[in-house]
């Protein structure tokens, strides 16, 4: 049954049974999946705390599965923890910390605030994605960013801007925020159409 804190509400994750989750007999494995929990639920406060936008929001967990999960066109709050999985952001804000494992995430309209986490990552923009995602931990030469069903053939397709420690990138009507300063992304980190 979810329960509801106010602004976010938290979703029980599916029940699979005994064995699932973070390994409890291997005290190393155990530790650092509370390290990483730390971590996301402290960027959860720290990203909540400017929030203004409408409403509150909805929290998802994932398992130590590999995952499927959608986001619908509220807000949410989605972390996957571990395992290969494939999370599909919706048209609401939506936080998603993918943690370990080889992600995909399926990004769409809205504004998406989004970590991969350890391991390969792919950031898929689907045909007529718009808004702005936040790319937060691009890792060069092991994560992607897919803009393939934009159209997108390489760079000349996009406009790309420095700011900060940042890049910004353009098509349309989406704005790419990618946490990588300009001079580090090369045509390597994209899956061009």
């Amino acid at each position: 049954m979810p329960r509801d804190y106010g602004r976010i509400t938290v979703q029980p994750a599916p029940d699979y049974g005994p064995g699932y989750g973070p390994s409890k007999n291997d005290l190393d494995d155990f530790i650092d999946f509370l390290e990483d929990l730390v971590e996301i639920i402290e960027e959860i406060a720290e990203w909540l705390e400017d929030w203004d936008g409408p409403g509150g929001f909805t929290y998802t967990p994932g398992t130590s599965l590999d995952d499927t999960i959608a986001a619908n066109d509220a807000s949410q709050v989605i972390t996957a923890f571990s395992g290969n999985d494939i999370i599909e952001t919706g048209a609401g804000t939506d936080f998603v910390f993918a943690g370990v494992g080889n992600d995909t995430i399926i990004l769409g309209s809205g504004t998406n605030y989004v970590r991969g986490g350890l391991d390969s990552d792919t950031f898929v923009f689907t045909e007529g994605a718009s808004g702005t995602t936040f790319i937060r931990d691009l890792i060069p030469g092991q994560d992607v960013i897919d803009v393939s069903a934009l159209g997108v053939t390489g760079f000349e397709d996009m406009v790309v801007r420095s700011y900060g420690y940042g890049t910004i990138l353009y098509v349309d009507d989406l704005t790419i925020h990618v946490e990588m300063p300009l001079g580090a992304l090369s045509e390597s980190d994209f899956i061009f159409a």
